[in-house]
């Protein structure tokens, strides 16, 4: 995605996406997976020729057949795991987790309801999820940094909160993930 173009493009696809799935009524979650599915193929597009190509330019004496054979047996080995947690789904999480382990925090939400207000920061992240330029970033520090923001725009007593939730989200996602500490 290194030209304008095709920068151009990737926005036009994202917007296409959330329409498509505010048009169909779809959760919010499709949009999310949706869209790390497409950032994920254009990163593996993006940097991995043609299997021909590869064979050919390498110099490898293997054909195309049996270099994708032994992909093939290499992902069965390390038992790739092809689901990957959308920011949609870090944004639930840790949501959930604000409210839970701070409900004096509820008055504050615009009509203290969190489900709408989680649909307003859903809002916020597919705003960010088109913007290519906050690719670089994993999905859960985007939705970090949007939670942060909204905790310091509700509440003066934010700090503590978004530290604590901090520590939380980083040994929950060392033990949701097998990272040792």
């Amino acid at each position: 995605m290194g030209t304008d173009i095709s920068l151009l493009y990737y926005k036009k696809v994202v917007h296409w996406s959330a329409e498509i799935s505010s048009q169909f009524q779809f959760y919010s979650e499709m949009f999310a997976l949706a869209t790390s599915i497409l950032n994920w193929f254009l990163a593996s597009v993006k940097v991995i020729p043609s299997v021909k190509m590869l064979a050919v330019q390498s110099g490898c004496k293997h054909s195309p057949a049996e270099i994708l054979r032994m992909e093939r047996a290499v992902l069965d080995k390390l038992h790739r795991d092809l689901y990957t947690a959308t920011p949609m789904d870090f944004l639930n999480i840790f949501h959930s987790m604000v409210m839970s382990n701070w409900p004096h925090l509820l008055p504050g939400l615009p009509q203290r309801n969190p489900s709408r207000h989680v649909a307003f920061l859903t809002k916020q992240l597919q705003h960010c999820m088109a913007c290519h330029q906050l690719l670089q970033f994993k999905g859960s520090t985007v939705v970090l940094v949007i939670i942060t923001l909204e905790l310091e725009r509700l509440t003066p007593d934010w700090f503590p909160v978004i530290t604590d939730l901090l520590k939380k989200a980083q040994v929950g996602i060392k033990m949701a993930f097998g990272h040792k500490s």
